[in-house]
């Protein structure tokens, strides 16, 4: 149902160990093209793909990306593409397989249910479509979890912890405006991250979340 889409130009060669690097960025950039194909012309669907290719490595290399970003961030693309195309058999794998990346993509079916349902007239294919993202998305839980679906289980943290450190970084900032004309921390003017500039006014481990092995030991805060 897909063939209905311009084929992309060109493809990457297979170049020694970067090969797999190499295939998962033509994927992503093909299915890019097709959708911007979709909407745009041959010239306007290329720029946005030069400008994917600009932008999502930096995406990913500053701003703590983590490994499961980029299958997440193609089965957004190839679920537009589905839509665009009308390839509902595609559109349920792709949302299938996309939750065990990230749980994010569980929005499409919601999505489809209350505006694409208008169109195709079928509310057995909503039905369907969220049942499945249920199943993966329940399933997923129940493996990795068992039987306890509250935060805290989930993420390993009480949500009273979170809320704690929200709290003392609230009272930092007030305390930073109060000494500095009633003015809060601009890193665009300091220089340096708000969370350096709060630094006198609470303790190091208010900025980190005992759960995130991720983003804090890579840029000293788990809330930035």
């Amino acid at each position: 149902m897909l063939r209905n889409f311009p084929p992309w130009p060109t493809r990457l060669p297979k170049v020694g160990r970067s090969w797999c690097w190499q295939r998962s960025a033509t994927t992503s950039a093909d299915a890019i093209f097709r959708l911007a194909r979709s909407y745009c012309s041959f010239n306007g669907s290329l720029a946005t793909v030069l400008i994917y290719a600009s932008i999502y490595p930096a995406s990913i290399r500053f701003y703590a990306g983590q490994v499961t970003d980029p299958m997440s961030h193609l089965s957004f693309v190839l679920a537009f593409l589905c839509l665009e195309a009308g390839a509902f058999a595609w559109l349920a794998i792709t949302v299938g397989v996309g939750i065990l990346a990230k749980e994010s993509i569980a929005i499409i079916p919601i999505y489809y249910a209350l505006f694409e349902r208008k169109r195709d007239s079928s509310w057995l294919r909503s039905a369907i479509l969220v049942a499945i993202a249920l199943v993966v998305l329940l399933g997923v839980r129940m493996i990795v979890h068992g039987v306890g679906y509250h935060y805290g289980d989930v993420s390993g943290v009480p949500p009273q912890h979170i809320l704690s450190n929200l709290r003392q970084i609230s009272v930092a900032f007030h305390l930073f405006a109060e000494q500095n004309g009633k003015r809060y921390p601009d890193p665009s003017v300091t220089r340096v991250s708000w969370e350096a500039s709060l630094a006198p006014f609470t303790v190091p481990r208010t900025f980190a979340c005992p759960a995130d092995t991720e983003i804090y030991p890579s840029v000293g805060s788990s809330y930035d």
